[in-house]
């Protein structure tokens, strides 16, 4: 895993009462993320996820997995796709913000 220093802690949360995961967001933008973790996830399979941006906390972000590969250390790296328009809309409005733009840029 490469150093994590600048990594998002993020929570994985899963479908039907499966116990949540921990993972790193190594990028995050609004159309999707990139997703470090331990734990394995298959493509095309949804998860929500829970992290802080800036001064902000997100919950329930919901993400379906685009693509994914293995690393020699046994970590899975993710390409996320957020699939709710208002959260990738709310991402957007705060990804603004921290970057000192005016929330209507697009």
């Amino acid at each position: 895993m490469p150093d994590s220093k600048d990594y998002i802690p993020a929570e994985i949360r899963l479908p039907h009462g499966v116990p949540s995961a921990w993972g790193r967001l190594a990028r995050v933008d609004p159309a999707g993320c990139g997703l470090v973790s331990r734990f394995e996830l298959k493509e095309g399979s949804g998860a929500a996820l829970a992290f802080e941006l800036g001064d902000e906390t997100f919950s329930d972000i919901m993400s379906r997995v685009r693509s994914r590969r293995r690393d020699a250390e046994g970590y899975f790296t993710y390409e996320l796709f957020f699939t709710n328009e208002l959260q990738r809309r709310n991402l957007q409005l705060t990804l603004a913000r921290m970057q000192g733009m005016p929330g209507d840029v697009v």
